[in-house]
This record gives structure tokens, sequence and C-alpha cells, in this order.
């Protein structure tokens, strides 16, 4: 096993543009619930799930 002697932390911009990723994903799989959350009547539609998540997500960065 290999002895990790080096970190780096890169604090102004990310090495890795992981939230893309995390909203895309997202997105993929509401778009496949959406028939069925506009059927159930829940009392959030997919753009404010949407928006309120992006905003969570900035508010933790």
């Amino acid at each position: 096993m290999t002895e990790i002697t080096h970190c780096i932390f890169d604090m102004d911009e990310p090495l890795l543009d992981t939230e893309r990723s995390y909203t895309q994903v997202a997105q993929e799989i509401l778009d496949n619930l959406e028939e069925w959350l506009s059927t159930t009547k829940l009392p959030m539609t997919l753009e404010e799930y949407l928006d309120e998540t992006l905003d969570l997500q900035e508010k933790n960065i």
C-alpha cells in the first residue's frame, strides 16, 4: 500500500467540476419521474425541486 505524502486543496476553482455532474444526474432521474410527480400531486414541482437543490448546493459550497 502506497503512503500518501501530499494533498492538494484547491480553494479558488475546483479541479473537478462535480456540481454540473450532480445537477445533470438529478435532472435525468427527475425527468424519468416527472409524470409520477405530477400524478401524485406532490407539493413541489420539478422546477421548484431543482431551484431549491441548486440554492442549497450554493450555500454549502
